[in-house]
């Protein structure tokens, strides 16, 4: 039954790429466009498998010569088991077709009904996002103390395999690697950042000299011990990927704020429109108005309809230059809606209000991902501190034990350090990378800001388990330097 339960729900649900391409509808049909001309138009748009269908309507419609409702209604039985949501729109759609009834006041409609569907689906999202990150974290800290466990067992096991010992060790990051993939799979992307867009394109530059830096800043402090410590090496290392997070950051912060007064610009600028009727004059008043940090984005555009560049490459810089990726969705509607003659008034407030809601369901998830960051790197530290902790008295005990003066009942091995001073720097890399992955997808957004938090993990991690090492590596001198027989006298 829950099977059937999720099955049910993945095909009811409500995608963006949905969700944008209903407005698409409604934008176009508010120029009272025919049923016929709103299906050509739809066709040629680029909302993946919702275009190729009504261009399978549009075929089977008017090149085949089949009656338009029964072409919808025959495409629309394709999405029966895949997309529910859409096969029920086609099929509304094909009445309203055939009853000839007014189509923006339907797809109005409809439009609402996909806003609040794609809500419902989100907010459950949400929740899903908050019970995954609670079980992460509860695995995160089982994770740990079973590394730790192995260890120790390692004295315990009358064997000397190194294979099993990092067989075992390595065995509990995969099974958090693993459950991070179905997070990654699971939760929405929200993608805030066109990677086509020209600050995107900036990326390259800085990010191969980084990964390179730090690569190669690892190796020379590895082979040549210029430092005491491997880990101290790795939080060397680590400060190249966290220059590179904090820019692409830079990136998705600039990019980011945008969304904030597009709704405002869209609005008003629709209104304008709807009353000029002239691309460059509604744009010269419009920015007569403050729209913040849209501004200069805004000038170019204007610069460009002013020189005669047509409204499609005009937005189409544009939303190259944002790097925006709700900018860029939303403009291909905008100059859909110029070409065809919609009413851009309601087109501009549908946009504006549409904008709005996305921010808003992105803002409770940013809510939900601060907290679980913060979990995430108490947890960081603590898990590594308490590794150490114990890989340093495992060195100590198979020291202790290993003494020719202390008789055992049951056979110990002796761990080698060298083993676990090796493992150490890996279990905190592979441990960071996890963690890092984990918080990002918690947070969606632009995913090249991982680097910034992996670069952190490293550096913590390194530096947490480098100072308990000192802490204990004093005790193991204090306890090697009581005579064992005393002990167990």
């Amino acid at each position: 039954m829950r099977l059937l339960s999720k099955l049910v729900t993945k095909q009811s649900s409500v995608s963006r790429t949905m969700l944008y391409f209903v407005t698409f509808l409604y934008a176009i049909s508010t120029g009272q466009v025919s049923a016929t001309e709103l299906i050509n138009v739809a066709r040629t748009s680029n909302y993946a498998n919702y275009s190729k269908a009504m261009k399978d309507i549009y075929a089977l419609g008017i090149s085949w010569r089949y009656n338009l409702a029964h072409a919808t209604e025959l495409v629309a039985s394709r999405f029966l088991n895949n997309d529910l949501a859409f096969n029920q729109m086609l099929m509304k759609l094909a009445q309203m077709i055939r009853l000839g009834e007014n189509l923006a006041q339907f797809l109005k409609q409809e439009l609402d009904v996909t806003i609040q569907a794609y809500k419902t689906y989100y907010e459950k999202q949400l929740e899903s996002i908050k019970l995954m990150t609670g079980l992460y974290s509860t695995m995160m800290s089982t994770a740990i103390f079973m590394i730790a466990a192995s260890i120790i067992m390692g004295i315990f096991s009358g064997s000397a395999d190194n294979n099993m010992i990092i067989i075992s060790i390595f065995a509990s990051p995969a099974g958090l690697g693993a459950f991070v993939f179905l997070m990654y799979k699971g939760f929405p992307r929200d993608e805030i950042v066109n990677e086509n867009g020209s600050i995107a394109s900036r990326y390259r530059l800085f990010a191969y000299p980084c990964i390179a830096s730090s690569v190669g800043i690892a190796l020379l402090l590895f082979i040549t011990d210029i430092l005491a410590s491997k880990l101290l090496a790795m939080a060397v290392a680590s400060l190249p990927l966290i220059a590179l997070g904090y820019y692409t950051r830079k990136i998705e912060g600039k990019v980011y704020t945008l969304n904030y007064w597009y709704p405002a610009f869209v609005r008003y600028f629709g209104e304008i429109y709807s009353t000029i009727g002239s691309l460059r004059n509604t744009l010269r008043t419009a920015l007569k108005s403050d729209f913040g940090p849209l501004n200069p984005y805004l000038r170019a555009l204007l610069n460009r309809v002013e020189n005669k560049v047509n409204a499609d490459d005009a937005f189409e810089q544009l939303s190259s230059e944002t790097a925006n990726r709700l900018i860029t969705d939303t403009n291909i509607i905008i100059v859909k809606g110029l070409q065809k003659g919609a009413n851009m008034g309601t087109v501009g407030l549908t946009i504006a209000n549409l904008v709005t809601t996305l921010n808003e369901l992105y803002n409770k998830r940013l809510q939900i991902s601060k907290v679980f960051d913060m979990t995430l790197l108490i947890l960081h530290v603590l898990s590594l501190a308490t590794l150490s902790l114990m890989a340093t008295l495992t060195q100590i005990f198979s020291r202790l034990f290993s003494s020719k003066e202390v008789q055992m009942i049951m056979p110990l091995t002796v761990v080698d350090p060298a083993l676990l001073q090796t493992l150490l720097p890996v279990i905190v890399v592979v441990i960071s990378i996890i963690n890092a992955l984990a918080g990002k997808i918690a947070r969606g957004g632009y995913f090249k800001t991982v680097w910034f938090n992996l670069g952190i993990y490293i550096m913590l991690g390194s530096v947490t388990m480098y100072t308990t090492d000192i802490f204990m590596s004093k005790l193991m001198e204090l306890v090697m330097s009581i005579d064992p027989t005393s002990i167990f006298s």
